[in-house]
């Protein structure tokens, strides 16, 4: 189960499935961007928050910039997989306890100017991974 192809030009909002987490250790999603401004992106992105019940969250913040420095060298059509590690790594900085269930998430994005601003979201899914991966 998953997300397949949203595109955000704005402030929006995506009604998702409540999602057990149960098990799971990685958020993957496929994301593409268009941003004109010049220097195009400040500080980390993207940062992902998954909201649980009860007011339940985590934060996660990727150490470098994965739109101003891609990391990502097999990157087709501008389109790029992100790998968010559940637990956090050296990758990617967890703050606030494990969500058991998904209500809700968000996703965040620092451009240095104002629109155009593209971004797009596809093949959203929360997946176990081995964990040599």
């Amino acid at each position: 189960d998953g997300i397949r192809d949203y595109k955000v030009t704005g402030v929006q909002t995506c009604a998702l499935p409540i999602w057990s987490l149960a098990g799971k250790t990685h958020l993957v999603f496929w994301l593409k961007t268009r941003n004109e401004n010049i220097p195009a992106w400040q500080d980390v992105n993207p940062l992902v928050t998954l909201f649980g019940r009860d007011g339940a969250k985590v934060e996660y913040r990727p150490r470098t910039d994965l739109l101003g420095q891609p990391t990502e060298t097999e990157a087709r059509e501008g389109w790029t997989c992100i790998r968010v590690p559940l637990a956090g790594d050296a990758d990617w900085k967890r703050t606030g306890e494990p969500v058991e269930t998904l209500e809700w998430l968000s996703m965040g994005f620092d451009s240095w100017g104002a629109p155009p601003l593209e971004i797009w979201i596809d093949g959203l899914s929360f997946t176990t991974e081995p964990p040599d991966r």
